[in-house]
């Protein structure tokens, strides 16, 4: 099997334009995954290369580009491939590739190139088809950083969350960590959580303002949401509490976040949760008895350099399936909580002036 003749033909453009071949021909090093090992100036048939599918008449439908190395700017890819490649693609995963860029668009030799982050970015979103499944462009460094003049103050302007709104009722997967993602999302626009989402990260950007929002009834999908390291502010929603009920992972960790915490890791509402994190927060309020004591299937906790206060509940150490739980610099009082359950007196506990903290081992 080979790819179909007019996407053989746009795939090579974008290899000749981002891998650098026209500028330094003996750099093999850039897209070595790509290049045919008889001629490493030419591509080799996409349908041939290691993660990328195609379907039994040669057209691709998984598109890999991770750790390629582009050098390019993304409008780049898009005007090569909006025509006759991605409109197939329902899975996309560009992750890796710091010399790749936005902003810098050579609208000279792609005149309808999109020029400045946010709008490479829609666009991409609409050449996909209404059944993608998965984008991926982590760790971009400054991907959406832009370039001169051409800088989008907000990352997720409303072109870009109507974009997203397209495609939430197939999107799973949008990993958008480390790519300089910036601004703030537009309020109540449903812009990157849907009732399919399944893994969301966006850590690791300069984005601010309010988490992004939703309004589907319940995200029973979701299991993956990471938002830490950014600069978000306000309460964390309750509504990621109560509407999550499948969610494994959260991270609001490193952002600037404030308010009280809902009932995260309810038995009832949410019991699937096993790792929390909103630690170097401001937030304040005590810590959720759902988190901790005997009912709580959680695994690792970490609320450390917040402003908490109060106690813990005696139980706190007696999750079935606790092994962390960082509280320190917070404002906790009280004693060290002392009942658990049988299966968990291995735990060994220590106490330390800042806060509490716990390391458990499994009972044999």
């Amino acid at each position: 099997m080979v790819n179909s003749n007019l996407q053989a033909v746009a795939m090579q453009n974008v290899f000749t334009e981002c891998c650098g071949v026209a500028k330094t021909p003996t750099n093999t090093n850039r897209c070595s995954p790509w290049r045919n090992k008889s001629n490493p100036s030419a591509a080799m048939d996409a349908c041939h290369v290691a993660n990328n599918v195609c379907d039994e008449n040669g057209v691709l439908r998984f598109l890999n580009f991770n750790a390629y190395d582009l050098s390019c700017d993304l409008s780049t890819v898009v005007s090569l491939l909006e025509g006759h490649v991605l409109p197939s693609v329902t899975r996309i995963e560009m992750d890796d590739n710091p010399h790749l860029t936005t902003g810098a668009a050579d609208v000279g030799r792609f005149p309808t190139a999109p020029v400045t982050p946010s709008a490479t970015l829609a666009a991409l979103l609409a050449a996909l088809p209404n059944n993608a499944t998965h984008l991926h462009l982590e760790s971009g460094g400054s991907l959406f950083a832009g370039t001169g003049e051409n800088v989008s103050p907000n990352t997720f302007t409303n072109e870009v969350c109507a974009a997203f709104r397209a495609r939430l009722s197939t999107l799973a997967s949008v990993r958008l960590r480390n790519t300089g993602a910036r601004g703030s999302f537009p309020e109540n626009a449903d812009c990157l959580l849907g009732t399919r989402s399944v893994d969301v990260a966006l850590s690791d950007n300069s984005l601010t303002g309010s988490l992004p929002t939703f309004t589907a009834p319940f995200l029973s999908n979701l299991l993956f949401f990471k938002a830490n390291a950014n600069g978000f502010t306000g309460p964390i929603p309750p509504a990621f509490a109560s509407r999550l009920t499948k969610a494994v992972t959260l991270d609001f960790s490193d952002n600037s976040l404030n308010g009280t915490l809902a009932r995260f890791g309810d038995a009832v509402l949410q019991s699937s949760l096993l790792f929390f994190k909103a630690n170097n927060n401001s937030l304040t309020g005590t810590v959720p008895a759902s988190l901790l004591g005997q009912n709580s299937n959680v695994s690792g906790i970490d609320l450390s350099d917040n402003l908490l206060s109060g106690t813990l509940p005696r139980d706190a150490f007696g999750g079935k399936r606790l092994t962390q739980l960082v509280l320190g610099n917070n404002a906790l009082t009280g004693g060290i909580p002392d009942v658990m359950t049988i299966g968990e007196t291995t735990n060994q506990i220590a106490k330390t002036a800042d806060g509490v903290s716990i390391a458990a081992s499994a009972p044999s």
